[in-house]
């Protein structure tokens, strides 16, 4: 039966942050279980341990990432504005 994750990534490490991230934003740090990561993730609670060995590791690395895209997307945003900007 196929996963009930649409575009799932790849491998279960990447599909772990990808959940981790969908339920931090949907619930938050203190409310995301691993079960929770798990169900939106299509991966096993085995796999947590596995690749990030606790539930709070994974959630910390999740942050991190979230912090990283968002980042990224503000740069990008703001060297397209610069290059919009028109001389004085």
């Amino acid at each position: 039966m196929p996963s009930p994750v649409l575009n799932r990534p790849a491998g279960n490490r990447e599909a772990l942050l990808e959940g981790a991230l969908r339920c931090l934003q949907d619930q938050g740090y203190a409310r995301t279980t691993a079960r929770d990561i798990v169900a939106a993730s299509g991966t096993n609670l085995g796999a947590i341990g596995y690749h990030f060995g606790s539930t709070e590791r994974l959630l910390n690395r999740a942050l991190l990432e979230g912090f990283e895209r968002w980042f990224a997307e503000l740069a990008q945003a703001a060297a397209e504005a610069s290059d919009d900007a028109q001389p004085l």
